[in-house]
Formats: structure tokens, sequence, C-alpha cells
């Protein structure tokens, strides 16, 4: 055989090795995904670890905190209760194969962690006995006629904050074939492709705070009860009963605000979730509880100075969540030693409940004060209510359900002096009678407490606390029944009114933001009102019921604002005390979607007293949006500095650092910031109109893990000095044939 013809056959059969390798390595870093935006590549999780049996799967999410697992064959959870509690984000690849909880076992999934079923052969899961996946576990099924979850007829399932997703034709993401109540709470659930089905259900089922969307049916059932408790479902189901809530702050927070002593490393240390309640618009008594995760605005001034500070936080919701969750402004309280304080308020069963922030030691008297007429007089509350008071808190029993001011004296000790003026208002929502956080019982409520409906789409407003008016002359002889001063001009304060001791934002010597310190509330004395106040109860509640309300001055500008999920109309009068309180922007927020109105461009404008201002925020698609700014009906094309953050959740190969908006009425390009924390597009626009977002893909082959192209580059190295080896020895052996 000729030894020039096996080198060179030799050489192409290395090439063709090398050509073939390299689509199979380029593949191997990482599984195929099955749906795209649904898989997450292995080199995130790091090595997968392979599972056969119950207890192997609970440990290594549970203890080992393995962040990938692979089942090699069926998982049978029998004869106990099993419970995952995921340590850190994980995925469980099921492959074909399936979970089957016995009809003997019970089976409880905590997440974070995903399990994923590609082309299951039978359900995904199979709950013969109990199952129940909560706090971010999400089961996912892909496959023609796939099933993430059945429920057979010995069996049951309960959701809370969790995902269920079937893709495939034909396929469903929860079937439930037992006669047992389902409950669905916080929990999302699609169904993608054919004649794909959300739920199919044989029991009764309530979903509470829920979303369902399925491409084909979202909900089937058998005539069964089917309640639809503040829950989206797309198509339209047949529901026998649907309730509608909204969402206030529990514990009062919007009336009482958040309490810290000085020294206190602010706003760092502000709570990343409030509690929030959801509230039947129809009965009041029944309420959903649930803790939201909350984005405080930034802020960067010193909030180590005891004062109030008005804050603005805004819910991060998913944006599934069926129900919009307005932002709301909350007054930080920061309190000096020693400084007597009132906390917070609320109803339990017929009484009130005041909380002291510090315990007031070494006092010789303590004497709680209310008013019921705006702080215009102030009563003794031991003389007309049955009170309880310690060093520590104060229970008022049979009061009339009105809206109080309460102020606590205090007499002696390191205390002495008077404290801040907390509003209570009787006809706002506590947590069902008890609220205060866990400082009290676990009673129920059942007094019929008066109810006001807010609108549920206004951003909620923190009721200042009004500075503490003087006390009564330290002259032991003072007439206690001091006399209002009727020379004075000065209206009386209101709940709604800045608090004379707390400046609004125009009145500041430094111009303060929404956010920044509004005042000082560690020196009563040095922020009295002028008007001086009656010490003692010689008006009983009742009497103040029966005085006239001052008549309004039918002359003056109104103080409207009216809301709704697209617009707000606001009247000047109203606009004007927004711009007292926020001096660097106003938000207004629909569906979502942020827009911080510049302060400084409102004043400008210069609004007459008794115009009408009308903002539309509308949501177009998850991709636009559209803004517009009109007085008394006349648009306003300029709205420069206005910042929209709008929702956004980029896929794998979208080059994030290339977004842009384009305003079809200018003609122009935007460039937008993507925020990953809060997964938002922030963009700052000049002119009303249109919006819509353009992106730009990444290269895919840039996209590539280099890990995955590392073995064919070595190939390739080696071939090459394969080839040098070859061609040396073939031209050496050529010599020596050609040598005589």
């Amino acid at each position: 055989m000729n030894p020039n013809r096996s080198y060179l056959s030799a050489f192409l059969t290395a090439c063709l090795i090398f050509v073939c390798m390299i689509p199979v390595q380029a593949l191997a870093g990482g599984r195929t995904p099955s749906s795209e935006g649904n898989s997450v590549p292995e080199e995130s999780f790091g090595p997968a670890v392979s599972c056969s049996s119950p207890e192997e799967l609970v440990r290594l999410l549970s203890q080992d905190a393995q962040p990938l697992i692979v089942l090699n064959q069926d998982i049978e959870f029998n004869n106990k209760d099993f419970k995952i509690a995921a340590t850190v984000n994980a995925e469980v690849d099921m492959g074909p194969y399936r979970i089957h909880i016995a009809k003997n076992a019970s089976l409880s999934i905590e997440g974070p962690v995903h399990f994923k079923s590609e082309d299951p052969p039978a359900p995904a899961f199979l709950a013969d006995g109990r199952l129940s996946i909560r706090n971010n576990a999400a089961i996912s099924a892909y496959g023609q006629e796939a099933t993430a979850i059945q429920v057979g007829e010995s069996g049951s399932c309960s959701a809370s904050h969790a995902s269920i997703l079937a893709e495939g034709p034909l396929a469903t993401a929860l079937t439930i074939k037992s006669t047992n109540l389902c409950v669905i709470a916080e929990t999302v659930i699609y169904a993608n492709g054919r004649d794909a089905v959300g739920i199919r259900t044989n029991a009764p089922l309530r979903l509470e705070l829920s979303r369902v969307e399925s491409e084909g049916s979202s909900i089937l059932h058998d005539r069964n009860e089917l309640i639809l408790d503040t829950s989206a479902v797309i198509p339209e189901a047949n529901p026998s009963a649907v309730i509608d809530r909204y969402p206030v702050l529990a514990d009062r927070l919007d009336q009482n605000g958040l309490c810290y002593p000085q020294g206190t490393a602010l706003p760092a240390k502000l709570p990343t979730e409030l509690n929030y309640l959801f509230i039947n618009a129809e009965d009041p008594s029944d309420q959903l509880y649930l803790s939201v995760p909350v984005i405080w605005e930034e802020y960067s001034e010193d909030m180590s100075v005891p004062g109030a500070y008005m804050l603005v936080c805004t819910p991060a919701v998913h944006p599934w969540f069926p129900v919009e969750i307005p932002s709301s402004m909350l007054m930080i309280h920061v309190i000096s030693p020693n400084q007597p304080f009132l906390e917070g308020a609320y109803w339990f069963q017929d009484e009130i409940h005041l909380n002291f922030f510090s315990k007031l030691t070494e006092a010789d008297q303590i004497t709680l004060r209310y008013s019921t007429d705006g702080m215009v007089t102030y009563h003794n509350a031991a003389e007309d209510f049955s009170v309880f008071m310690d060093q520590n808190h104060a229970v008022l029993s049979s009061i009339p359900y009105l809206d109080y001011w309460f102020q606590l004296e205090v007499t002696g000790g390191p205390s002495e002096g008077l404290s801040n003026i907390l509003y209570f208002s009787s006809a706002s929502e506590d947590n069902n009678g008890f609220g205060g956080g866990d400082r009290d019982g676990g009673d129920t409520n059942d007094q019929d407490i008066p109810f006001v409906t807010p609108t549920p789409t206004e951003i909620p407003r923190a009721t200042p606390s009004p500075s503490p008016p003087p006390l009564p002359g330290n002259d032991s002889s003072t007439d206690p029944q001091t006399e209002i001063d009727t020379d004075s001009s000065s209206p009386p304060p209101s709940a709604s009114d800045p608090e004379p001791g707390i400046k609004p934002a125009s009145e500041s010597n430094s111009g303060t933001s929404a956010g920044k310190q509004t005042g000082n509330t560690g020196n009563p004395e040095q922020t009295a009102p002028s008007s001086s106040v009656t010490a003692s109860a010689q008006t009983h509640p009742s009497d103040a019921e029966q005085s006239p309300a001052p008549t309004p001055d039918i002359t003056e500008p109104p103080l409207f604002e009216q809301v709704t999920s697209t617009q707000t109309v606001i009247s000047a009068k109203r606009l004007n005390e927004l711009l007292k309180i926020n001096s660097d922007y106003v938000l207004i927020e629909k569906d979502k979607i942020a827009v911080e109105f510049s302060t400084a461009f409102l004043k400008e404008l210069a609004i007459d007293e008794d115009s009408m201002i009308c903002i539309l925020v509308e949501k177009i698609d998850d991709r636009s949006f559209l803004i517009s700014l009109e007085i008394d009906n006349r648009p306003v094309t300029e709205i420069p500095g206005t910042v929209v953050r709008f929702p956004y959740f980029p896929d794998d190969l979208t080059d994030t650092g290339q977004l842009y908006f384009y305003c079809q009425e200018t003609d122009t390009r935007t460039g937008a910031e993507y925020l990953s924390d809060s997964s938002t597009l922030r963009v700052e626009i000049g002119v009303s109109g249109a919006y819509f977002l353009e992106e730009k893909k990444k290269d895919r082959a840039v996209t590539e893990t280099p890990g995955n192209l590392r073995l064919p580059i070595i190939c390739l190295f080696g071939l090459i000095i394969l080839c040098v080896i070859l061609f040396c020895y073939y031209r050496s052996k050529r010599r020596t044939h050609e040598e005589p």
C-alpha cells in the first residue's frame, strides 16, 4: 500500500472526527430547553446529582443543599409524612419519571425548588395521599397530553405561593379527581398549548389571590362549587361565587407609621416585607392576610436626627398577581431617648389598645388625653371612659366609634412632658379586630365596626401625628379651663393637615423631598401651636357629636381626587398638597407602571387654583404604554423630567444594555435602564404619548458558554500538531526515497 495514501487517509479521518465533535460538544454544556424561557442551564446550578429514592430526595434538597438533582427512576412516597424544605434555589430534573404520593402518605414541598418533567407517560405528580406545595415551589410538565399534578380520588392538594405549569398539546396543569375541597392560594397556574386546560376538577375548588390562564379552557368543573376569591381566570370560567377584595396596610401602618429609637441605622433597617389585609368589600370582617415584599424609595439623607420622615414604599409582587397594590407613603418616626411616644393604637374586642414606644419609668403620673374635634379641645380619658394604664400601654373600654386624637401627659421621671399626638379612626380596618402585630392575642372581633370603603387604587397617605400642644401653665393656680383663643384666624388642624411640628417640603429651609426629614418631634415645647387648649374634661364625646361642624367656605377651591385603573383626576388644590409633601416628584402608579412627575415641572405649570388635572397612564401591552397629561381638557405635550418604571422580564438572549422606547408622537428613541433587582425598566421621557419597547438580541454564538467550546479547541490544536508531525514525517520519508 502506498504510504502517502495511508498518511492522507489518517489525516482525513482525524478531520472528520473533529468536525463531528464540534456540534456535540457545543451542546454538551447544558440541557436543551423544552420550552423557551422555562429551562435553566446546568452551569447555573453546578453538577447534577442522581436520585432514586424518596429519602434521598428529601436529604438532597433539605440537608445537602444540592442545586440540581436528576431522577433516574420513579419516586414513591409511602407509609409516612415527608417534608421537603429546599435550602437553596434548586431544580429537580424528573425526565420521564414521576413522583407518587401513596394513599397512606403525605408530601409537603417548600421552595425555592422547581420540579421539571419532560414527556411524562403519566402525571408528573400523582397524589393519592396529601400533597402541599408552597413558598416558591414550582411543578412543570412538558409534552403532549402532559399533566403536572393529578389528585386521585382519595387524595388532596393545597398550594400557597406556588406555580404549576403544563405545556404541550392537550396538556393539563392540575387534575382533581377527588371530592375533597381544594384551596389554591397566591398561586399561578398556566397551561400552554393547543386545547390545554388549566384545572380539571370534580371537587369543590376555591382560588384565593391566584391566577389561572390557559390557551384552551381555564377551569373545567362538573357543576361543583367554584369560588373565585379575588382571582383572575383567563379565559373566563363559570364560578358559583365571586369575591372582590381591596388591599390595605395591616396594623394601621398608614396611621401609625413605623417607630425606631435614635441611633438605628436607617433606612437600612426598614422592613423588606409589610403585612397587608385584603378585605371583602361586602363583608369587612372577611379578611385575607398576606406578607408582601416592598421596595423603599432611594434615600441617602441623614435619618439619625429625631423627627418624622416620609418615605414611599412600593409592593414588589409578581406580575401575575391579580390585585394591584398601590404604593404607600409612610411616616418613619425616629424617637429620642426618654421621649414619651404613642407607637400605635388598634381595636381589640370592644376596646382601644394604645402601645407606648418605651416604658415610662419613674413617672409620678401618666394622664391620657383625647380629642374628638380635631385637636381643638382635649379631655382626660379617665374621666369619661374606663381606662387601664401601666408603664407600657393603655386600654380604653366602652368608647364610642369616633375619630380620636390621643396624647400622653407624663409628670415626673426622665420622660416628663407631652408625647406625640396619635390619630385613631374607628372606621379603619384592623386585623379582624386585633392589630398591632404580635403584641396581642388571637381572638376575633365580633363587633360591628362602622366601615368606610377607600378607593382601591388610590395611594394611601399616612396621617401625620400632630405635634404636642403646650402644657398648661406651670403655675398651680393656672385655670385648667383655659378658653380657646377666639382671635386666632388659623382654622383647627385636621387629620390630613401637616402637623404643626412637621414642616411640609415647601416650608422646609432646605427644600426637603418625599422622604426627607420633615420636622423634629424630640422637643414638644419648640413645636407648640400658638392657640391654647382646654386641659380638663368638661365636654363629653356625645356633646362633641352634637356640636355643629364648621361650615366650609364654598368659595375655596375644591379638594378633589378621583382614581381609576388608568386615570387620575385631581384638583389643583389637592395637587398643591402633594407638591408640599413631595419636593422631588409626585408618584402615579397604574397597572404596575410607576410614573414620577417632576415636582419642579409641575410647579412651573402655574396651574390655576380652580383647575382640574387629568393624568392618564395606560399599559397597552407588556411592551408599551401611554401617558398623557391634561389641564382643563387642554393637553400638555411637554413633560420634562418624567421618569417611568415599567415591569420587564427579559429572556436570556436579550441584550439588556440596548433597550429603547420608541415614541410614536416624536419619532424618537430613548434609552432605557434595566434594573434587575426590581425587574423594571427605568426611562426618562420628555413628552406625552405612546411608547413602544425595542429590544436587541444577542448573537447566539456570543452567548455560548466558553466551557462548551474548550474541548473542540483542544482537539483543533491537537490536529494541527498531528498534521505538522505527519507532514514532517512524510517529508523525511520522501527525502529518504529520493536519495540514491
